[in-house]
């Protein structure tokens, strides 16, 4: 039986379903109902041959015959020719007049075929009582026919019995109004069955679909989920395997995409994720699919990719450039309009792997290579990037370890004044393995910041270093010592409890928190300049002071300093170690030193490593310095020894 319901069945509400399924039903039955009449109606004929008037029994049966092929003509059709929507009143209009044609058919036979002889009249009461009754399951699934068909084929012959007047016929009357009364309940308890029937099949199928979508579709986005996009990996692999051709796939992560989640909250980070599945769905091509693994995190699995190698790759990178920039498009989410990028890492398949998550695997690490190449990139995936994500793994792991086993030490490196004098020290955590092999800073430190590590690190960091503060300060030493400095993060500083574990760390070592400096980069500024600014403002309030680490690195403003309640700012080494020899690091220290000074800072200049570097920086008006020249970073207990000898540096 073909489908009388269109493609668009899914969006149909339940009656209207049920309503198909009710004309399905009839029209399914419709040729056992046919046959009977044809068969019933042709039995009658031969045994009242001889007792009605032969006019008037051909005439009913040329009409018995002209509704049989008339309805015979409409199952044919209905089976044969395909529906859509717009249609369904139309065969409801055919199942009516069949079913009114079919009842003026019985009904006539019992009206105008009525035979004096009670043999014949039984025999006319059974059969139209046998048809009532075939009727009653024909048209089950529509109340409405089934009744009026009841009414129509037995009410004229219970109108020709009364008529008739005789004790045996007022008895059959009788007989077939029951008849017609219980037949009556019989077809709305079999009707209300059906439709129950049906309503049950829906609901399941309904149920079954819901728990089919979610189990294979992402309930946010609607696009297939990882483990719908496993299954279409499988079937495409096999396929390029099988046909020799090729296909890619695209791993896509948006940028900073937490920052709006942090911001503005999950409602505008969730309608945001719906957009971009959508414009995913508009920008790639028929066959391929777009998926989302979780979080900011989409795949897009391209197929049937043919040509050279080259060729290939060249096709690829144009349509991941294609989403990229549609993707860079604004987003309107509840009168905010949002501004993302994303980086896309891409492997080919079958060159890259033949395994599903190999194939995973390798995008992710092409896709945090676009990021490290500073974001909104396209990067293919290379087999050394697979041995450095390895490297990045094992790190982790090993730095979870270092959190449990306390492997890290602080060291401290002096900082001083002009004449020489040590004025402070600042913090520096190492590292070292159980080999006592040191792992860098520069290594270990962004790993933490992107697992969430930091934090404990941090804490570590913090308490360590007031404590340590804490035992300098019982030296009784001159007042030229002011403070040491510690380094935090960004993702550190933006935690509400910041300031309270600031204060928490001092009170618990009994410290000022005068002795205590925190240094930040200027990319700390990026997200929310006016909440920076009054967390700082509480801290400064406890007496701790601020600098700006690395500066002229980041994002240096005029507008941020003169927000800021920073003390200092600290030139990067990169600048300082080429002052003699590059004219425009040269420049650049030069006028950050001018310009600090006309702001009433302190300027700390970074990696100074030569007495040539320390005239030049002194010719220009720095006052501080840091570097290998003066010291490189100690343990605390060397510090401590320098700090007690009153060692003072000349320069």
């Amino acid at each position: 039986m073909p489908e009388i319901i269109s493609s668009n069945n899914d969006d149909r509400k339940l009656p209207e379903r049920i309503f198909v399924e009710r004309l399905k039903l009839y029209y399914q039955s419709l040729k056992q109902s046919v046959l009977a009449v044809l068969v019933n109606s042709t039995i009658l004929l031969g045994l009242l041959w001889n007792d009605i008037e032969r006019s008037h029994l051909l005439g009913w049966y040329s009409f018995a015959l002209i509704v049989t092929i008339y309805r015979i003509i409409v199952w044919w059709q209905f089976n044969r020719i395909e529906k859509s929507r717009y249609e369904e009143r139309q065969w409801y209009l055919h199942m009516l007049i069949g079913s009114i044609l079919s009842g003026l058919i019985w009904g006539g036979a019992g009206y105008f075929l009525f035979s004096d002889n009670i043999f014949y009249q039984a025999l006319l009461a059974f059969i139209i009582a046998g048809m009532s009754a075939g009727g009653i399951i024909n048209l089950s699934s529509f109340l409405e026919s089934s009744l009026s068909f009841l009414v129509l084929v037995i009410l004229p012959f219970l109108i020709r019995l009364l008529q008739e007047g005789s004790t045996e016929a007022l008895q059959m009357g009788f007989m077939v109004f029951l008849y017609l009364l219980l037949i009556s309940v019989s077809a709305r308890r079999v009707h209300q069955t059906v439709l129950n029937g049906l309503t049950m099949k829906f609901m399941y199928q309904r149920a079954e679909s819901k728990i089919k979508e979610q189990a294979l579709y992402d309930e946010l986005t609607q696009l297939p989920n990882r483990r719908l996009l496993k299954d279409r990996m499988l079937h495409a692999l096999a396929r390029a395997q099988r046909s020799n051709i090729k296909g890619a796939l695209l791993f896509l992560d948006l940028d900073n995409f937490k920052r709006i989640n942090d911001t503005l909250g999950h409602i505008f980070g969730d309608g945001l994720l719906q957009q971009v599945a959508t414009r995913l769905n508009q920008h790639i091509r028929t066959g391929d699919t777009a998926a989302r693994l979780g979080g900011d995190e989409f795949v897009v699995l391209l197929t049937d990719l043919s040509g050279s190698s080259a060729e290939i790759a060249q096709n690829v990178q144009l349509i991941a450039d294609k989403i990229r920039q549609a993707l860079e498009v604004p987003f309107k989410v509840q009168n905010h309009e949002l501004h993302v990028t994303s980086s896309i890492g891409v492997s080919l398949f079958p060159d890259d792997s033949h395994s599903v998550d190999d194939l995973l695997k390798h995008a992710d690490t092409a896709m945090y290579q676009a990021k490290n190449l500073g974001k909104n990139a396209v990067h293919f995936f290379l087999k050394d990037m697979q041995d450095s994500l390895n490297k990045r793994l094992e790190l982790e792991k090993a730095l979870h370890k270092a959190i449990k086993n306390e492997e890290f030490r602080l060291y401290f490196q002096p900082l001083v004044e002009l004449n020489g004098t040590i004025f402070g020290g600042e913090a520096l955590i190492r590292w070292f393995k159980d080999d006592e092999q040191m792992v860098p800073p520069d290594e270990f430190i962004p790993i933490a910041e992107e697992t969430g590590l930091i934090y404990l690190i941090g804490d570590w960091v913090l308490n360590q270093t007031c404590h340590c503060m804490s035992e300098i300060s019982k030296l009784n030493l001159p007042n030229d010592f002011k403070y040491l400095s510690m380094n935090v993060s960004p993702q550190e500083f933006n935690q509400k409890d910041f300031a309270i574990r600031i204060e928490q760390a001092l009170k618990k070592n009994a410290l000022s928190g005068r002795y205590l400096e925190i240094e930040v980069t200027e990319n700390l500024l990026l997200d929310d300049v006016s909440g920076t600014v009054q967390k700082m403002e509480k801290l400064r309030e406890m007496g701790i002071s601020f600098s700006i680490d690395d500066f002229g690195t980041g994002y240096s403003s005029l507008a941020y300093l003169k927000k800021l309640p920073v003390d200092s700012l600290k030139i990067d080494r990169s600048f300082v170690q080429d002052v003699l020899s590059d004219n425009n690091d040269a420049t650049i220290v030069k006028t950050i030193l001018s310009m600090s000074h006309m702001l009433g800072l302190k300027v700390i200049a970074e990696g100074v490593e030569n007495k040539d570097t320390w005239r030049f920086l002194e010719q220009h008006g720095c006052q501080f310095f840091q570097g290998y020249l003066i010291g490189k970073p100690m343990p605390f207990e060397e510090f401590m020894i320098k700090l007690k000898n009153g060692s003072v540096f000349e320069p």
